[in-house]
C-alpha cells in the first residue's frame, strides 16, 4: 500500500498535469475571440521563455561537462541517497539543465520544436527559428533516442509539406551535422544501431520490463499503489518499483487495469477536445509525440514536461488565427 504523501506525488502525473488542459479549456471556452487569442499569445510565450531558459542552461551545462549547473546552486541528488536522475551517458554529460532528467527535458524540447515549426509555417519569425535551433541541439544533446526520433520525424512531417521548412532543414542540416559530429558522431550511431553496448543493454532491459510488467500485472490486476513507480517511491519503506521506461505500463502497474484503462480513456478524450481540423499537422506532431514518449519512457510524470506539452495542447484547439468562431 501507498501512504498518503506518496499517492499525493502519484497523482500529480495522473491527475494534476493532465487536469491543466481541462481546467484551462473550460476556462477558455468562456472567452470572447480577443480574449482568447490573448491567453493563446501569453501561453505560447509562457513556454517560449520557458524552453529558451532550459535549453540555453542545458546546453552550457553540457559544454561545461556539467559544471554550469553546480554552479546555479543544483543539487543532482536532492531526492536522497536513493535518487538519481539520468542525466549521463558513460562519461558524456547529457543535456537536462537540471530541469529534469534526460528523457522528460528531451522531451520537453520535442515540444518546442513543433511549438516553432508550427508558428513559422505561416510566417517567418527569426525569434521562432531561434527557439527551433535552440530546441533542435538540446535535444540532440539529450541523447535520447526517442525524442531525437521524434524532433526529426515532425521536422520531416513540416519540410515536406513546406519548401521554406525544406530550406531551413537543408541549410540547419549542414551547418549542425558537423556540430554535433565532432563529438557525438560514434554516440549516435551506437544508440540508434545498438552497436554500442550501453545501448544494446537498454533496448533488451526494454523487452524484460515489458515482460516483467505484464507478468506483475497478471498477478496484481488491481495494481500495487499510487506513487509507488514514480518519485514517490523514494518515500516508501519497501521499494516496489518495476522499471518499466514505459508510462503505459506505469499507469497500469499503479491504478490497475481498469484504472489504467480509465486513465486512457480521460486521455483520449482531451485529445478529442484537443482536435482542431483547421491546425491539423500540429495537432497529429503532439499526438505523435505523445504516443512515443509513453511507449518510450516515464517522462509524462515529470511536471516540466507534462503540463508543457498539455498547454500547448491548449495552443493547439485555440489557435484563434486559425480557427473561425462563430
Amino acid at each position: 500500500m501507498s501512504n498518503v504523501l506518496q499517492i499525493i506525488i502519484g497523482l500529480h502525473a495522473f491527475i494534476f498535469y493532465p487536469f491543466t488542459f481541462i481546467v484551462l479549456y473550460l476556462y477558455i471556452l468562456r472567452l470572447n475571440v480577443f480574449e482568447r487569442e490573448k491567453t493563446i499569445v501569453f501561453l505560447a510565450s509562457l513556454i517560449c521563455t520557458n524552453l529558451v531558459i532550459a535549453s540555453l542552461v542545458a546546453i552550457a551545462d553540457v559544454l561545461s561537462g556539467g559544471e554550469f549547473t553546480l554552479l546555479l546552486g543544483y543539487n543532482p541528488h536532492y531526492g536522497g541517497d536513493g535518487f538519481s536522475l539520468i542525466n549521463q551517458y558513460y562519461d558524456i554529460v547529457r543535456a537536462n539543465g537540471g530541469f529534469a532528467d534526460a528523457l522528460a527535458f528531451g522531451y520537453f524540447m520535442v515540444v518546442g520544436i513543433v511549438l516553432s515549426l508550427s508558428k513559422l509555417k505561416n510566417k517567418k519569425s527569426n525569434y521562432y527559428i531561434m527557439v527551433f535551433v535552440l530546441c533542435l541541439i538540446a535535444t540532440f544533446l539529450s541523447i535520447t533516442r526517442g525524442a531525437i526520433a521524434a524532433g526529426v520525424c515532425i521536422f520531416i512531417f513540416y519540410a515536406i509539406r513546406s519548401k521554406r521548412m525544406l530550406i531551413l532543414m537543408s541549410f540547419l542540416f549542414c551547418v549542425l551535422t558537423p556540430i554535433l559530429s565532432f563529438k557525438y558522431y560514434d554516440v549516435f550511431v551506437g544508440r540508434f544501431t545498438d552497436s554500442d553496448a550501453g545501448s544494446s543493454q537498454s533496448t533488451q532491459l526494454r523487452y524484460e520490463m515489458a515482460i516483467n510488467s505484464i507478468n506483475l500485472l497478471a498477478k496484481e490486476p488491481m495494481g500495487i499503489g499510487i506513487g509507488t513507480q514514480g518519485g514517490g517511491n523514494v518515500l516508501s519503506e519497501h521499494d516496489k518499483r518495476i522499471n518499466t521506461d514505459n508510462f503505459i505500463f506505469h499507469a497500469f502497474i499503479e491504478l490497475g487495469v481498469l484504472g489504467g484503462i480509465a486513465y486512457y480513456m480521460f486521455i483520449s478524450l482531451q485529445f478529442l477536445l484537443a482536435y482542431n481540423r483547421c491546425n491539423l499537422m500540429t495537432y497529429y506532431s503532439m499526438v505523435f509525440l505523445f504516443l512515443v514518449s509513453i511507449m518510450l519512457s516515464s517522462s509524462m510524470q515529470s511536471g516540466l514536461l507534462a503540463v508543457s506539452f498539455w498547454l500547448m495542447m491548449l495552443i493547439v484547439r485555440f489557435d484563434v488565427k486559425r480557427e473561425n468562431y462563430a
